[in-house]
């Protein structure tokens, strides 16, 4: 019987001795490999572990890596589905092996203190952070709206002091200072926040800035410049140099001479306009360039008699449009397209894509 219990005991003690423990480089370079998702449940392994998930090197190296996979799949690409219509609601999208297997979760708790979900209208997005206008709806009407930078992956968020009105916002990364910096233009200037230094400045004077200048659709990013339509005085294409923060104009493709309803995004690594109920789409295949502007076919894109949300995956090589709740994806690379994916009972959707990452919106001020 002794010998017996001496016997489980020590199988005991087999049992519970510790992994051989790698390298810290190799065990770097697996971690930096993993979606957020797991990473934030693997910092409760040990207190090294979570030290080294936590470390800023190690996050960056987490970005630089999901950044590089955008080039080459939809692995570390997510979607932010916003709801337009009562009840409001939030969900993310990542993708499996492929572009036609998506896996939804709602967002149900994102703002303290808020008995009813805010209505949220994405101003951009850059290195894995969101920029959104929050409508709380239940708060006085002189307070009634917010703007949130927010990391969806990490549900971290950070309320950015604004409350001027009217605005007209974008939101991008600037690689030259390695900074989110939120640009507004609004009392004929341009003003500019860092997230790094956490305080408004004015850069520019915008003396043609009215009411009715810049479209109220999303603005877009294309290599660290941010992009608005302009309505008056004239209708053209405004840019903003994140990091000269300077900014200046740039025409539209030949046939837009006003303002008619079409989807402006960044497509194959230039700036594209396709319009409503067209096939066929406009590319700026030499940037700046009014004479580059190209009109190419596309036959096989899905086409909708409605104004239609788009999103684009993969560097440029994916159409994700949105007719109400349904959805159809169109690859212009594997010439495939895939129609009705759907989220069950939402409609009228709205579409940000985002990196996945643990980059924090949170940061102390000196």
């Amino acid at each position: 019987m002794k010998n017996a219990e001496n016997t489980n005991h020590e199988s005991c003690e087999e049992e519970v001795k510790p992994l051989p423990s790698l390298p810290e480089p190799i065990l770097v370079e697996i971690l930096s490999k993993l979606p957020v998702k797991s990473l934030l449940r693997f910092k409760c392994v040990s207190k090294s572990w979570r030290s080294l998930i936590s470390d800023s090197p190690f996050m960056k190296k987490h970005l630089n890596q999901s950044l590089a996979l955008t080039k080459s799949s939809f692995e570390t690409q997510r979607l932010l589905i916003a709801t337009i219509r009562p009840p409001y609601r939030l969900y993310t999208a990542s993708f499996r092996s492929s572009m036609f297997e998506i896996d939804v979760e709602k967002i149900k708790f994102l703002f303290p203190n808020n008995p009813v979900h805010p209505r949220c209208s994405v101003v951009g997005s850059g290195n894995g952070l969101i920029c959104m206008e929050v409508d709380f709806l239940s708060k006085p009407i002189e307070d009634f709206w917010f703007i949130y930078i927010f990391n969806p992956s990490t549900r971290e968020f950070m309320q950015i002091p604004d409350r001027e009105f009217p605005r007209n916002f974008g939101f991008g990364y600037d690689h030259c200072s390695d900074d989110c910096k939120l640009v507004k233009i609004t009392d004929n200037s341009v003003y500019v926040y860092s997230v790094s230094v956490g305080s408004w400045r004015k850069v520019q004077d915008f003396p043609e800035y009215n009411d009715g200048l810049i479209a109220s659709e999303p603005m877009v990013e294309l290599n660290g410049v941010i992009h608005w339509i302009s309505l008056l005085p004239k209708f053209e294409i405004v840019a903003f140099s994140l990091a000269d923060e300077k900014l200046w104009m740039i025409a539209m493709p030949p046939c837009y001479t006003e303002f008619e309803a079409f989807r402006f995004t960044v497509f194959q690594g230039c700036l594209c306009v396709m319009p409503q109920g067209d096939h066929a789409y406009w590319i700026m295949k030499e940037y700046g360039v009014e004479e580059s502007w190209t009109r190419i076919a596309g036959d096989e894109v899905p086409k909708s008699d409605v104004f239609a949300q788009l999103a684009v995956l993969n560097y440029g090589e994916t159409m994700l449009l949105v007719d109400g709740n349904k959805s159809a994806l169109y690859n212009t690379r594997e010439d495939a397209c895939s129609e009705n994916i759907v989220i069950e009972g939402e409609e009228d959707l709205k579409l940000t894509i985002y990196v996945d990452s643990f980059t924090s919106p949170v940061i102390e001020h000196k």
